[in-house]
């Protein structure tokens, strides 16, 4: 890993990575706010990322983060845990070596902290950005005690705007996948009330199961976003008919050749390529909901999306977009 030291502190050209006066001078601006690089109060046994100048993830800013995240669910307030994750790590790493992976890192926390910079939010929102480990694409912000004005704002700034900034020399593309989530999420309202709960009962502990429950719905969905942009490359006409797994796999790796082909993406796709696999699984609320992304994805209208309520009628979605035929991935 390049010792890229803090984007901010230009004075030590050993810390800068060689790509770095490349990619200014195209426009790119990959400045992260110091304030955003801090804990305060600062924290015992915190680690510090070279590349980026955020704090990783470890057990001293769980601890920290999950207490905060306790006291604003005890006081009534509101928050949002921003996950994002750096797009295209893989192709630049592959076609243009390390230094360039690590500057993608260092955007993507760049634009993250430039997109927040943009909400405006004052002073009695504490906000704490962390990675998630040594290495990890992820990056994780924790906002506590926002009004329902700015939990909106925040909402629309980081949902709203396209994240893709391109460079012609060489020619590629930094982007984030990002998502926003906070209390009200249908997902973690039961979770929301029954930690208010437990936390009147329970004042002085903290609320672990709350915080990790949170970052793993964040993940899941990241995830399946990653997913349905990854799907979006592959002709899928071709890829859920053919019947030859070297064709299959021909296909895959000419299309997503420089991106990370995840275990659900490969999931994914072979159980569409089965009809009786697809509705099997189809009844899953998760994969329906993946499926319509994908749908949605292929051009399938959202009215005709929010009609589906059943794996049947997802099922005849798909079959009249790829034929009725049952095609079986066979060596």
């Amino acid at each position: 890993m390049a010792d890229a030291g803090k984007i901010e502190n230009q004075q030590t050209p050993k810390q800068i990575n060689p790509w770095f006066e490349k990619l200014t001078q195209q426009g790119l601006d990959l400045t992260i706010a110091e304030k955003h690089q801090q804990i305060v109060p600062p924290i015992d046994g915190l680690v510090q990322d070279e590349l980026t100048g955020l704090y990783i993830e470890n057990d001293p800013l769980r601890t920290f983060l999950a207490t905060k995240l306790g006291n604003c669910v005890s006081n009534g307030k509101k928050f949002a845990c921003i996950y994002s994750d750096a797009d295209n790590l893989k192709k630049a790493n592959t076609q243009h070596g390390r230094d360039l992976g690590d500057m993608v890192i260092i955007d993507a926390a760049a634009h993250l902290s430039q997109t927040l910079e943009k909400v405006g939010l004052n002073d009695q929102v504490k906000t704490y950005f962390h990675r998630e480990k040594q290495g990890a694409d992820e990056i994780v912000i924790w906002l506590f005690d926002l009004s329902e004005e700015q939990l909106e704002r925040l909402k629309k700034q980081f949902t709203e705007v396209d994240s893709s900034r391109t460079i012609k020399n060489p020619d590629f593309t930094f982007s984030t996948t990002t998502v926003v989530l906070d209390g009200e999420d249908p997902r973690l309202a039961n979770y929301y009330k029954e930690t208010a709960n437990w936390l009147t009962a329970n004042n002085s502990e903290i609320p672990y199961d709350f915080y990790q429950k949170i970052k793993n719905t964040a993940d899941f969905d990241v995830k399946l976003i990653k997913t349905s942009k990854d799907l979006a490359r592959v002709p899928m006409d071709q890829l859920l008919t053919t019947v030859n797994i070297h064709k299959f796999i021909e296909i895959l790796v000419s299309n997503l050749g420089d991106s990370r082909i995840s275990s659900q993406l490969l999931e994914v796709i072979c159980k569409l390529s089965s009809i009786e696999g697809a509705l099997s699984v189809m009844g899953s609320q998760e994969y329906q909901q993946q499926y319509k992304l994908l749908l949605g994805k292929l051009g399938v209208a959202k009215e005709d999306l929010t009609k589906a309520k059943t794996p049947k009628m997802l099922l005849d979605i798909f079959q009249d977009l790829f034929g009725k035929e049952e095609a079986e991935i066979s060596s």
